[in-house]
């Protein structure tokens, strides 16, 4: 049997509810803005610290990394020993 040494990339996508709260007087608009912004950040830890340094509250959300709604596995290197 030949050896083969792949390079491969799994992406996990999991769909969460969380509720804030947001100052009276902040618009949609605005919001929205730092939504945008979280949208940037690597993972969601990033993404509500972005509302968090601004006095947004966090409500508990589930946190839980053992069921994801859907995942994409991509092989995309691969090297047959040998060749």
């Amino acid at each position: 049997m030949k050896k083969v040494t792949m390079n491969v990339k799994e992406k996990l996508t999991y769909t969460r509810e969380i509720e804030v709260q947001i100052p009276d007087e902040m618009t949609e608009e605005q919001f929205e803005a730092l939504c945008i912004k979280m949208e940037r950040s690597e993972d969601l830890d990033s993404a509500l610290h972005v509302l968090e340094k601004i006095g947004i509250i966090i409500g508990p959300y589930d946190k839980d990394m053992n069921s994801p709604d859907d995942g994409e596995v991509e092989v995309f290197e691969f090297h047959i020993e040998g060749t």
